[in-house]
């Protein structure tokens, strides 16, 4: 069986711009609401899955200049714009072996600052669905 290896090239667009370069970890998170089935009688609570839900975690190291980080995440955040989120475990081709998820998202957690003295200064966010996430693998 093939493994996939060291997570270390993951590929990550946030409206249109590449900020793979500032990546410390990227999580997707897939899910569904969970639908409480149980009735009187029942000695199991009983449960279905409801709407699918989805959200990427990101923790940046921050980075204030022109073109990354902040400058294009801070505005998103707070204009509540939806935009296109894309992101892919390796910086390569779409493929089988390198799965691509994407969708429309906005910020729904943003720290751009904050920290410990002597730390490196992250920014972990929290892109939440606007539309379904596609995965594709061609």
């Amino acid at each position: 069986m093939a493994k996939f290896g060291p997570f270390k090239d993951a590929y990550l667009s946030v409206n249109g711009v590449d900020l793979s370069d500032n990546v410390k970890s990227l999580t997707v998170n897939a899910g569904a609401v969970t639908l409480d089935e149980a009735a009187m009688g029942d000695n199991t609570e009983i449960q279905r899955a409801g709407l699918l839900n989805w959200s990427i975690d990101v923790t940046f190291f921050q980075d204030f200049t022109s073109g990354s980080v902040d400058a294009t995440l801070y505005p998103l955040y707070v204009s509540g714009t939806n935009f296109p989120i894309v992101c892919r475990p390796t910086s390569g081709s779409v493929s089988s072996g390198n799965p691509q998820w994407s969708g429309q998202a906005f910020i729904s957690s943003y720290q751009p600052m904050g920290g410990t003295h002597g730390d490196e200064l992250m920014a972990p966010v929290t892109f939440s669905p606007a539309s379904d996430l596609t995965r594709t693998i061609s």
